[in-house]
């Protein structure tokens, strides 16, 4: 995992397993990390954050905050969130960072896709280097593409459609580290079928780019 995304994931495991009190992000995106000294991460903003208390892991709210591409099905459609949240954020994250494009505007072959959807495809089908922009798989060493390779994999495992599937964010950390290995994916819920430009496809819902915060 690249020092950063390793930084931002053992940021988000102390605020699930070591704060004193347990803090649910939220909002994990690119645009909420900061860089400093020595390309050191910083999780920033926590406006949007919730703390639980006491043994309270789950939590059902009717007013769903977050960004358009980085929520968790059942935060999404069921205001449902936990820990998992977090994971599932992290995983749309990774997926980005090695597709070099947001997961609501990528493009393939000058057809606008949705990122998950497209990673999912060719993962399945033993393609998963295609993700990677072809100007970097000429400059990568087999070294590099066999660790990014296992990035778009621990991606995947962070963004399936159950909870109760996703990984924790510590086994994430040594997933990455190779000490555990992989499980098994499942295909992620919010997958589909190529959409107009700007237009971002959730289960029954059709929010546009422009807007890229929710409140329901």
């Amino acid at each position: 995992m690249p020092s950063h995304h390793r930084g931002v994931a053992r940021g988000l495991l102390y605020l699930h397993r070591y704060s004193c009190l347990r803090v649910i992000y939220r909002d994990m995106k690119a645009g909420n990390i900061l860089l400093g000294e020595n390309m050191n991460p910083h999780i920033s903003d926590f406006g949007l954050a919730r703390m639980f208390h006491g043994t309270q892991d789950v939590v059902n709210t009717r007013r769903v905050v977050g960004t358009l591409g980085y929520m968790a099905p059942e935060y999404a459609m069921g205001g449902i969130f936990s820990v998992k949240s977090d994971v599932y954020s992290f995983g749309v994250l990774m997926l980005e960072t090695v597709g070099s494009s947001k997961s609501t505007s990528f493009y393939c072959r000058g057809e606008h896709l949705y990122l998950l959807s497209y990673a999912w495809t060719i993962w399945k089908e033993d393609r998963g280097l295609e993700l990677i922009e072809e100007a970097i798989l000429v400059d990568s060493a087999s070294s590099t593409l066999v660790v990014m390779k296992k990035y778009i994999q621990i991606g995947l495992l962070c963004v399936q459609d159950h909870a109760a599937d996703i990984q924790n964010m510590s086994s994430a950390v040594l997933m990455a580290s190779g000490e555990s290995d992989s499980a098994q994916q499942k295909e992620p819920m919010f997958t589909f079928q190529s959409t107009p430009e700007h237009q971002i496809p959730l289960p029954g819902l059709m929010l546009y780019g422009a807007c890229s915060r929710m409140f329901l």
